[in-house]
This record gives C-alpha cells, sequence and structure tokens, in this order.
C-alpha cells in the first residue's frame, strides 16, 4: 500500500513539474480565490466569468475583416444567450428541489436538504 501511494506521489510530482509555471500560477491563483470567496460566503459563477473574459480576448486579438469580426459578436451574443439560459435552466431546477424538499417529496436519504433548505 505505501508502494502504492510513492508511486502515485511520484507522477504527481512528475506531471507538476512538466505543466508550466505560468500555468501552476493560474491554478494557485484560482485555488487561493475560490478559498476566498467560500470563506466570505461569497457566491461567484467562475465558470461563466472565465468564459466570457476568454471569449473578449478572442474578440479583442482578432484580426480580420469586418466579417470576421461581426462573426465573432455574432458568435459571442449567441454565447450569452445559451449561457443564460443555463442559468435559469439550473436555477429553475434549485427552486424545484427545494419546492419538493420543502414539501417532503424528494428522497430524503440523497442528504440535500441539508444543504438546499437553508436560505
Amino acid at each position: 500500500m505505501q508502494r502504492q501511494a510513492q508511486s502515485r506521489m511520484d507522477e504527481i510530482v512528475q506531471i507538476l513539474k512538466d505543466i508550466p509555471r505560468p500555468m501552476l500560477m493560474v491554478i494557485r491563483s484560482m485555488n487561493l480565490l475560490r478559498s476566498i470567496n467560500s470563506a466570505l460566503g461569497a457566491p461567484v459563477d467562475r465558470f461563466s466569468l472565465l468564459a466570457k473574459s476568454a471569449l473578449r480576448g478572442i474578440r479583442e486579438n482578432s484580426e480580420g475583416t469586418l466579417t470576421q469580426k461581426f462573426q465573432h459578436v455574432k458568435e459571442e451574443v449567441q454565447f450569452n444567450v445559451n449561457l443564460h439560459l443555463l442559468t435559469f435552466k439550473y436555477w429553475l431546477e434549485w427552486v424545484v428541489l427545494r419546492a419538493l424538499l420543502f414539501l417532503g417529496l424528494a428522497p430524503v436519504e440523497l442528504g440535500l436538504a441539508e444543504n438546499f433548505l437553508v436560505a
């Protein structure tokens, strides 16, 4: 068992050595921000923020014709619409699950009541 743990640790160390230093800094920064947000109780939709930032970077750094730039803006609008629809879907699922838990219609063995009935 100790050999397996040691071999896993060696693999992890090698993977970390292979990752470029700037990428490690990004990963560590994201983990630090996630921890701070969690400690402060501030909900952050990291997926949306990262996706929007990536799209903005593509748009700002894109060189091309006016048609290509228009295509980028169109894709960004489509992405934002899909993102808002997905966010609404998750919110609606959350509301339905809370209602089911409140009414006692959700399976208790899932252990969801502690997480969803608070605030």
